[in-house]
């Protein structure tokens, strides 16, 4: 991953990208943690980690109800390791108020420039934008984008292996191991 030709492309200019990026995978990992262990330090952790990705893309925004749908997933599947409703909205609120802080610290407590920043990226991308793709320029955008971008950009090893690992996941998941034949 850390020697994707996107990530290693990215790194050197001056985007936020890869800096979401980084933080949306420590929020994620951290997030994790916590529902393992439900410890104050993890909770901390995931409010800073959020916090910095929200400091450093607005579309980090997704992660205010993806921190509430991982909650509630992480209560229902039973990970929650014999704690409640209550104290898991406990920790999702200490969450949501470190990276509140951190908001704040990073707009030097001067909440009306990130709302301002939040209507500004709204405003622009009402406007009308181009895409390119294989030879063809198109204001509506193509359904096949994605996939495509995934295919030139992604290289052939990694797809290769992401694959392989999808057929092993899905046979394990199945019953199915290395020597069953199909």
């Amino acid at each position: 991953f850390a020697f994707s030709p996107n990530l290693i492309a990215h790194q050197g200019l001056i985007t936020p990208d890869f800096a979401v990026t980084t933080f949306l995978f420590l929020s994620a990992w951290c997030f994790d943690r916590m529902c393992r262990a439900w410890q104050l330090k993890w909770s901390l952790a995931t409010g800073l980690a959020v916090g910095l990705a929200l400091l450093s893309k607005f579309t980090a925004l997704f992660l205010v109800p993806l921190t509430v749908l991982w909650i509630v997933t992480a209560v229902v599947t039973g990970r929650d390791q014999g704690w409640r409703w209550k104290r898991a909205t406990r920790h999702l609120a200490l969450v949501w108020s470190v990276a509140g802080f951190v908001v704040l610290l990073g707009y030097q407590f001067q909440p009306m420039l990130f709302l301002k920043g939040i209507r500004y990226q709204l405003a622009v991308s009402q406007g009308e934008w181009t895409g390119y793709l294989m030879g063809e320029v198109s204001k509506e955008g193509w359904l096949t984008y994605f996939l495509i971008a995934l295919l030139v950009k992604v290289p052939v090893p990694a797809l290769v292996f992401s694959a392989v690992a999808l057929v092993v996941r899905l046979r394990r998941k199945h019953g199915l191991d290395a020597t069953t034949e199909v």
